[in-house]
């Protein structure tokens, strides 16, 4: 069964408002976190989503997958004028990965689109998932800044999401954090 490409960012959608939970009442993130997920506070508070698994996870109970069923993993979106109050220059994306084969074509993609016109990408780039990770079957930590372009408004919409790209074994996700990096 192969999902639709934007099933996880309608799920996105519906957790916008979950993406700084977590587990701990006393967990405080730091004044330039944008986003953060566990992935454990978000099962029953959107559809079901088959990218969240409990087969492997960093932290917690849960983690995200894709394999060759799930194109994508659960995402975030998030117009730009609610996530910072200013222009966004540099934003870090970490996150703890599991690749459980030496091929992987996964990748960890931010963009920012008009929502005017969905079409129009006004930046896109990713994390090369195989390129980062090494370890097989070992939790590791990614982490890459992106620099954000002139041209972006307001009025745009920022989104993360994972994204299998052709990779046909399981690729696991946990604990992903956006934040500015200027």
């Amino acid at each position: 069964m192969r999902l639709l490409p934007f099933y996880s960012l309608l799920t996105a959608a519906a957790c916008a408002g979950l993406v700084s939970c977590s587990d701990s009442k006393t967990d405080v993130l730091p004044e330039n976190v944008i986003a953060h997920n566990d992935l454990e506070s978000v099962e029953g508070w959107a559809p079901a989503n088959p990218a969240l698994t409990t087969a492997k996870a960093h932290s917690g109970r849960y983690s995200m997958r894709v394999d060759n069923d799930i194109e994508y993993g659960v995402g975030y979106g998030a117009l730009l004028a609610k996530v910072s109050p200013t222009r966004l220059k540099k934003l870090e994306l970490s996150a703890w990965v599991l690749l459980t084969g030496k091929e992987t074509e996964a990748k960890l993609v931010i963009e920012v689109k008009n929502p005017a016109d969905d079409s129009q990408k006004v930046f896109w780039e990713a994390i090369a998932l195989g390129d980062e990770v090494k370890a097989l079957n070992k939790w590791t930590e990614v982490k890459k800044t992106f620099t954000m372009p002139e041209n972006i408004a307001p009025t745009h919409e920022l989104r993360f999401y994972l994204w299998r790209g052709g990779s046909s074994q399981p690729v696991f996700v946990d604990d992903i954090t956006l934040a500015r990096a200027e």
